[in-house]
C-alpha cells in the first residue's frame, strides 16, 4: 500500500463490508490514526527485509484492524 488513499480505501472498504458506514459514526479516522505515519511505516517495511513482519493494529468503528505492508485485515468486535 503505497499512499494514504490506498490505506484509507482499504480501511473504509473493510468497514463497509462488515456493515459499518464510517460516515455515520462519531469517530473520525484522522482523530484516531495518523494515516501518513501508517503509510510510512508499512512502506518502509515493504522495502526492508529487516522489518518483514511489521504489523500495526488498532480499533475504530467497532472494528479491530490489523495492517501490514501487504494487507488490511478487519474483524468486527463483539
Amino acid at each position: 500500500m503505497s499512499d494514504d488513499g490506498q490505506i484509507i480505501d482499504a480501511l473504509v472498504g473493510s468497514a463497509i463490508e462488515l456493515g459499518i458506514d464510517p460516515d455515520r459514526t462519531s469517530a473520525l479516522l484522522y482523530d484516531v490514526l495518523d494515516v501518513e505515519a501508517l503509510v510510512t511505516l508499512v512502506n518502509e517495511d515493504d522495502e526492508s527485509q529487516t522489518n518483514a513482519h511489521l504489523q500495526i493494529s488498532f480499533n475504530i468503528w467497532g472494528i479491530h484492524f490489523l495492517v501490514t505492508s501487504r494487507e488490511v485485515i478487519a474483524t468486527q468486535l463483539s
